[in-house]
């Protein structure tokens, strides 16, 4: 969430007093920064997901290979729920980034920058 809120936070620093282009200018710079945010979000996102495949099948051929070990399986599935809760810690994080810039990129694109920025600050100060 700090890219989120670092790029929402720079627009909100915009001086309106500025030009109309200036203004024009930081409000395109917000929104591909949070296009940047949704894509590199959705890859990271889908890497965990392949991860949590790769995980769940290495973990079923090692219980497989190990039947006769009851102290292998178990630390098998020791290190597997581990590693389960780690990535899907991870890829909560990244959806509710990716959900919180998507949410604020469809606001930058139908407000005008007067309003942008009082909703932006208003989005700031929420946890």
């Amino acid at each position: 969430m700090r890219r989120y809120r670092s790029a929402l936070s720079e627009f909100v620093k915009t001086d309106f007093g500025d030009t109309a282009s200036g203004v024009v200018q930081r409000e395109e710079a917000l929104r591909e920064e949070l296009r940047r945010i949704i894509k590199s979000d959705t890859k990271y996102f889908n890497i965990c997901v392949l991860m949590v495949l790769l995980l769940f099948i290495g973990a079923v051929l090692l219980v497989l290979a190990n039947l006769k070990s009851p102290e292998v399986i178990t630390a098998i599935f020791g290190v597997t729920g581990v590693s389960f809760a780690a990535l899907l810690k991870q890829m909560v994080s990244l959806w509710r980034e990716k959900a919180h810039s998507e949410a604020a990129y469809a606001l930058a694109t139908k407000l005008p920058p007067e309003d942008l920025k009082v909703v932006i600050s208003i989005l700031l100060q929420a946890k």
